[in-house]
Order: structure tokens, then sequence, then C-alpha cells
């Protein structure tokens, strides 16, 4: 009876992504309506201003060599960075020297191996310049980790010499699920990285977070009103259900110990999966304590 119940849901899931695929298709003669009227009303300096960033571009641009990921456990980067990570696997710039994942938990476990097979799956293009590291803190969401000692792990990782190339990906304020550690990461790159390129992963608001993949629907509906990222920000979308059945393989063969039921919940209700945003911390951002 599961079984079944899973195999509705696939079909659902594929019919949905296939009509999200269309209506985003349809979508692109109105936008373009949308986008010349609002060309009338702005100046161009304005519309400058309000163009959203490209990852592949940012990267090229600013001459990032390194990327790094500070996460707080096995398997943050599957749960919430899945899209992100896919994007830098199909980049293609020969100055991208290291992609680096350091989750602060849980060394020498059976997450620890499975946080390798993840990231190995989901950058098999990037295999040759990946890195995984991964340290002994305590995972835990009410304990506070000793911030000294994330600092001093962090810049064994991350040395003054490279902050100028190296873009730093991580949670924001708010850590997607509330986690303290998730939040931890945040707090410590904010004050103490703002001379590198720190994106942080926005957290989504409730009804969003969870609206699964009629989060497109939302994406689409800004689009047509001529509603963009804003200019700090990179959008990553999802049309397309293959994807989401691949992010979904990797995290039932690799994170096996974490497949109970509740992460099925996850899995087909939350939208990070199919839409999600970095947003770039200024520098003025960073330096308040």
């Amino acid at each position: 009876m599961a079984r079944e119940y899973y195999r509705v849901a696939v079909r659902i899931v594929k019919f949905l992504a296939r009509a999200c695929t269309r209506v985003a298709a349809v979508s692109q003669i109105p936008l373009f309506l949308v986008c010349h009227t609002n060309n009338k009303s702005k100046s161009l300096e304005s519309q400058t201003k309000n163009i959203p960033l490209n990852m592949e571009k940012y990267i090229a641009e600013k001459s990032i060599e390194n990327i790094v990921f500070i996460i707080g456990h096995p398997d943050d980067e599957i749960m919430f960075f899945n899209q992100v990570l896919l994007n830098i696997n199909n980049i293609r710039n020969h100055k991208l020297k290291l992609i680096h994942v350091i989750c602060l938990t849980n060394k020498n476990t059976i997450r620890h191996k499975e946080l390798v097979k993840s990231c190995e799956k989901l950058l098999q293009n990037q295999i040759e310049i990946l890195k995984v590291s991964v340290y002994d803190f305590i995972d835990s969401m009410t304990a506070s980790w000793d911030s000294a000692a994330i600092l001093e792990t962090l810049e064994k990782n991350i040395t003054a010499s490279q902050r100028s190339k190296t873009l730093i990906i991580t949670f924001d304020e708010h850590g997607v699920s509330n986690h303290l550690n998730h939040r931890s990461c945040y707090q410590i790159c904010k004050q103490h990285f703002n001379d590198s390129h720190l994106f942080a992963l926005k957290t989504p608001a409730f009804a969003l977070k969870y609206s699964s993949f009629f989060i497109l629907l939302y994406v689409v509906v800004l689009k047509l009103f001529g509603i963009h990222s804003k200019s700090n920000e990179i959008q990553f979308t999802n049309f397309n259900a293959k994807q989401w059945f691949h992010v979904v393989d990797v995290m039932c063969n690799c994170h096996k110990s974490q497949m109970v039921w509740y992460r099925w919940l996850w899995w087909f209700s939350n939208s990070l999966v199919w839409s999600c945003t970095l947003v770039k911390v200024s520098q003025q951002e960073q330096t308040k304590q």
C-alpha cells in the first residue's frame, strides 16, 4: 500500500512539474510585454541596479578560485543546498581551483562517509577539485558552539591570502530550519569573513518553504508582474522533475542512516529543491556585531 501511494505521488509530481514548465514557457510573451512597459517608466540606471546576479558570471567576473560551503551537519548539503551544488557542478571555469565542503559536526561517523558520497554524486563533474572536511563540534539544537574554536578551524581552511578569491556559501540568520548550529554558521561567517564573497541561503517564509513545486507558480507570477530577484541575489529555479528525482535518489542512496519517515515529508513538501535564493551579505551587514 505504501509503495502504491509513493507511485501516485511520483506521478502527481511529474504531471505538475511538466505543467509548471509549460506555464513558464508561455509566460515569456507577457513577461516581455511587462518588461517593455517597465522600460518606459524606469531609467536605465535603475534597471541596471535591479539586475539579479548569475552564479557563473559572478565567479568569472570576480576571478573566484575557491568555493567554500560551510554547513552544520551531513545532509545539509542535499537538503538545503542541492540546487546550488548542481548549478556549480555544471560550471566550466578553468580558474576554479577548489570546491570545499566544510561540515562542522559528525567527524568519523557513518554520516561523515555519507556526506562524502553525497558530495561526489552532486559534484561529479567537479570531483577533481572537490574536497570534503568534517569536524567534531557538538551536534545540538540547544548547546552553543565555542565560536573561537570554530573560527580557528575555518581560518585554517580559508587563509587571509585566499579570502579575496573565495566565495563562501552558508545559511542565513534564520538557518532555514532555525537550527542553532545553522544560525551559528552564519553569525561566525558574518563577523569574521567580511573580506570574502559571502552568500547566505535565504530562509523562505513558512508557507513558501512548504509549498513544494507550487513555488514555481509563485516564481512565474512574480515574473509576469515584472518582479525579479534583487541585485544582490542569485536565484536558482528548477522546472525539471528529473532533477527532483536525482536529488531524492542521492539522498536515499547516500544518506541511508537519515531516511526516516519524516524525511519523506520534507522531500514532498519543501520548496528548496525547486527554487532557492542566495543573498550576498554586504560588508556593512557583515561588520555589525
